[in-house]
C-alpha cells in the first residue's frame, strides 16, 4: 500500500511537472511569436520610411526643378515692367481724354 501511495504521490507530481512544462512552453512559444511579430512590424515600419523618405525627395526634387523653371530673370522682369507701364499709362490717357471731352461738353452747353 505504501508503495501504491508512492507511486500515486509520484504520478501526481509528473503530472503537476508536466502541466508546468507544457504551460512554460506554451508561454514560451507565445512570447516568441510575439517577438517575432514586433520585429517583423519594426522591419515593415522601417521599409515603410525608407519608401516614403524617397517619395519624399522625389517630390522635393521635382518642386525644385518646377521653380527653378519659373524663376524670371532680371530681363523678363523688366519687359514685363515696361509692358505693365505702357498698358497703364495707355489707360490713363483714355481715361484723361473722357475726363476731357466731357468738360468740353459741359463747357459749352
Amino acid at each position: 500500500m505504501t508503495r501504491e501511495l508512492a507511486g500515486d504521490r509520484n504520478i501526481a507530481h509528473r503530472a503537476v511537472w508536466e502541466a508546468k512544462s507544457t504551460k512554460l512552453v506554451e508561454k514560451n512559444l507565445v512570447r516568441n511569436k510575439m517577438t517575432d511579430m514586433k520585429k517583423r512590424e519594426t522591419n515593415n515600419l522601417e521599409v515603410r520610411k525608407q519608401r516614403l523618405a524617397a517619395l519624399l525627395q522625389a517630390e522635393e526634387s521635382q518642386l525644385e526643378l518646377e521653380f527653378q523653371a519659373n524663376l524670371e530673370t532680371p530681363e523678363q522682369v523688366r519687359a514685363k515692367m515696361m509692358e505693365r507701364l505702357t498698358e497703364l499709362e495707355g489707360k490713363r490717357e483714355v481715361e484723361r481724354r473722357v475726363e476731357v471731352n466731357s468738360r468740353m461738353e459741359k463747357r459749352f452747353k
